[in-house]
């Protein structure tokens, strides 16, 4: 017996679902496109434009029409005015100088005086021209820069990098709940209960992708390490898609650093359990899949085995409240009148025993 569509979706609804999935997936895609940074250094900060994610200090030096522009604000507002005081100061310096040079070599030759007086002159020229062409190559490098950080902005590394992680768990996230979506509308099982699920599911893998990437990573030292900018896009990316297993590893990693209290008389977890009143479907359709949903209390995935007539269900979704999974009837079972639904713990402990009716 055929089990009846719960308020299907229409052919209008369907469309727009599908532009929707497109869209976000594109659309995280693209982030992690164009905010991917030319390259890696820690401690420093990069051009926050689309598509132009480069280290400040190398990129925008380059920029000739940059460079001409604060060249021509110094020429025009005080290249010239500073030039004469620098002249008429260096002027005063040399001379008191040279006369405060004077004062400690009295006694000596007269040809010994004068040649170092030209010594000092030269050696003030000298450190005068070197210091001058430091000072206005800096002025000119910190005026590009500050040009550059107007017109594009700027972020630090780390904070480019977790943008980067979030956009990268969401874009996972799309992938696994783009195929979930088409596969119960393909076979016309999509029940409007689990929209919010739906809309929900991808910001959640997002924060959860940041979280695990701060968990994973080791910054007390403080120290300059390499980064691996592949293998943190990858490893966000994989939270998203398997968010399940990202949980349940930092649940592990929660337990190893906080030791929680195993003090029976302090511990309120409840038993693992399963209501197995409130099973759906209560019927099974040989002809199409079923989706298959098993509430429970404190369930862990990591512990549960589930069978259907005594083969071990794979594709299973088990989060603390809930079993979920989809079975569909094999051609050899076609004709069969029931079927036994078992949920048993690794140790072998009997959660649930049912038999399903078609």
């Amino acid at each position: 017996m055929e089990e009846q569509e719960n308020n299907p979706l229409t052919n209008a609804e369907r469309i727009i679902a599908g532009i929707i999935l497109v869209f976000f997936t594109s659309l995280a895609l693209l982030i992690v496109i164009a905010y991917w940074p030319d390259k890696l250094q820690n401690n420093r900060n990069y051009q926050f434009k689309a598509f132009h994610v480069k280290l400040i200090g190398d990129s925008c030096i380059k920029d000739v029409k940059l460079t001409e522009d604060c060249l021509n604000a110094a020429i025009k507002n005080k290249a010239i005015v500073e030039k004469l005081k620098l002249e008429d100061i260096n002027a005063k310096k040399a001379e008191e100088a040279a006369k405060l040079a004077l004062d400690k070599q009295k006694g000596q030759p007269e040809d010994s005086l004068t040649k170092f007086k030209e010594d000092l002159a030269n050696a003030i020229k000298k450190s005068k021209d070197a210091s001058d062409k430091l000072a206005a190559q800096k002025e000119l490098t910190d005026c590009v820069i500050s040009k550059c950080t107007d017109e594009t902005g700027s972020i630090q590394l780390n904070s480019l990098i977790l943008i980067l992680v979030a956009a990268a768990g969401f874009l996972g996230n799309m992938i696994y709940i783009a195929k979930s979506f088409t596969a119960f509308i393909g076979v016309r099982k999509f029940n409007r209960s689990w929209i919010l699920w739906y809309f929900v599911k991808p910001f959640t893998a997002a924060a959860l992708a940041v979280i695990f990437y701060l968990a994973i990573n080791d910054f007390s030292d403080g120290s300059a390490k390499a980064i691996n900018l592949n293998l943190i896009i990858a490893m966000a990316a994989l939270t998203g898609l398997f968010t399940d297993i990202a949980m349940s590893k930092l649940k592990d990693i929660f337990e190893v650093i906080i030791k929680p209290n195993k003090d029976p008389i302090l511990a309120h977890d409840p038993a693992m359990k399963i209501h197995q009143k409130n099973i759906k479907p209560e019927k099974i359709d040989v002809l199409h899949p079923n989706e298959i949903t098993i509430p429970g209390v404190n369930l862990d995935p990591k512990n549960l085995i589930v069978k259907m007539n005594g083969q071990a269900v794979t594709d299973l979704v088990i989060t603390s409240s809930l079993i979920k999974f989809t079975y569909t009837v094999a051609s050899e079972d076609k004709e069969k009148t029931e079927f036994n639904l078992v949920v048993t713990d690794k140790s072998g402990k009997e959660l649930t025993n049912l038999k399903l009716g078609i």
